[in-house]
């Protein structure tokens, strides 16, 4: 998969996992057959992306963000969900031994955090 195509991807599950949450926080109406549809979206979403490794140090911590934020918001769990999720997890907290600071490295570790 092209490095373009993994961004894009990976921007478009931050951005619904994103704005599901917003949403939410805001107090708007979520009629349950939007918010069932988004939720079946964000997990086959990350179905899809959580076998994919990025090819720098910054897009697999962009890669962890996306997933670990579908994971905040996702309802659909299950134990394989729950592995999978401490797997990201694993692999997040490796990353921000090794990122230099920056606000991605900041995100990263505050959605690391949000799971302990």
């Amino acid at each position: 998969m092209g490095n373009m195509i993994l961004q894009e991807k990976i921007e478009r599950l931050y951005a619904l996992a994103d704005g599901l949450l917003r949403e939410a926080l805001s107090g708007g109406a979520l009629y349950a057959d939007g918010l069932s549809s988004l939720n079946r979206d964000i997990h086959r979403q990350i179905e899809e992306l959580y076998p994919l490794r990025g090819g720098t140090p910054e897009e697999e911590a962009s890669l962890c963000l996306a997933l670990l934020a579908g994971y905040g918001v996702c309802m659909y769990a299950n134990p394989e969900d729950d592995r999978k999720r401490t797997d990201v997890l694993s692999r997040s907290r490796r990353l921000l031994d090794t990122l230099p600071s920056s606000p991605l490295r900041e995100r990263l570790s505050e959605a690391c955090s949000s799971f302990s």
